[in-house]
């Protein structure tokens, strides 16, 4: 994959983080717009950076939500997310710019994540947009991986598409490094996208994200979740079930991908993203070609339809 920036380009390439530090209110460099997002603990604001002396730039800014911005728990969680995902430099993966004790800053992408793009459609996105997004996911997570840090929350919500085209994963939030996985501590999540292994409290690695991939490869193709877990007791029971994975909407010559992805046998799963990758390099080939220029274009007639409709609720 090509690691030039897409999209959106630093003025700036030096990543300035202030881990540990309470910024006095005269120094805070950021000023919160409106909220884009929020999740479990933490919500995320359209933001204005200023870049001294008289400079700013829009970004992300992912805030603990106010009953959790007491808590050490919390802010050491939001502090090792910021700590593990600004290691990162890649094209496909959000960038970190600013931590500042409760708060992370970083890169904004203007565009939509998966789960709204496959909502736009009523039996899964065309198999070729699909590859198209999965690969540059899988270069992604496959560069984390080769940092030896796991994502473990790979799922629709937390892939984004740029209105260029452009793809990128966020939200490091129950990241671990590899080191770190070799317990049987519990690890957070999203139930429905976790691998037998997490779900086991089992030694998690690389494996485990490939697996949480094969999942949305499906939710893509078929525009239907795999799971609907009702608890973790009810995932546990249902393992040993396996994962049915036919249907008309998965073009014949991805269900050997898919099934390697999902084999419940680490040994028979893809034993590096690596691997996954390249053989659905291959497959691509055998697709209509789709490429950056389709997916803006695809992107900015959703995005302009998401803006009406927000717009005509406000009237």
């Amino acid at each position: 994959m090509n690691k030039r920036h897409d999209y959106i380009h630093a003025p700036w390439h030096k990543v300035y983080l202030m881990f540990n530090q309470k910024l006095p209110h005269k120094h805070v460099r950021y000023q919160k717009v409106h909220k884009i997002d929020e999740g479990g603990i933490s919500e995320i604001y359209l933001a204005k950076y200023s870049i001294p002396p008289a400079s700013y730039r829009w970004v992300a800014l992912k805030a603990l939500k106010p009953r959790f911005a007491k808590s050490n728990e919390f802010i050491n969680q939001l502090e090792r997310e910021a700590q593990l995902a600004a290691s990162l430099n890649h094209d496909n993966i959000v960038q970190i710019y600013d931590f500042d004790h409760r708060s992370i800053i970083m890169e904004y992408v203007q565009g939509l994540h998966l789960k709204y793009i496959l909502n736009c459609f009523t039996n899964g996105i065309p198999a070729n947009m699909a590859i198209y997004i999965l690969l540059r996911v899988a270069d992604a997570l496959k560069y984390a991986h080769q940092k030896n840090i796991l994502h473990l929350d790979i799922k629709p919500q937390n892939i984004l598409v740029s209105l260029m085209g452009g793809i990128k994963i966020t939200d490091f939030g129950v990241a671990r490094a590899l080191s770190d996985c070799n317990s049987s501590e519990y690890f957070s999540g999203t139930l429905n996208y976790m691998a037998p292994e997490q779900l086991m409290m089992e030694e998690l690695d690389t494996r485990t994200d490939i697996y949480s991939l094969g999942l949305i490869m499906i939710e893509m193709l078929t525009g239907q979740p795999v799971h609907s877990y009702k608890s973790i007791l009810h995932a546990r029971q249902m393992i040993n079930h396996g994962t049915n994975i036919h249907s008309k909407c998965i073009p014949e010559e991805l269900y050997p991908v898919i099934s390697k992805c999902l084999s419940n046998d680490l040994s028979k799963r893809y034993q590096s993203m690596n691997h996954f990758f390249i053989d659905l390099l291959e497959r691509q080939q055998q697709l209509p070609s789709f490429d950056r220029f389709q997916m803006a274009a695809f992107m900015k007639k959703e995005f302009l339809k998401k803006r009406r409709n927000i717009n005509d609720k406000k009237k």
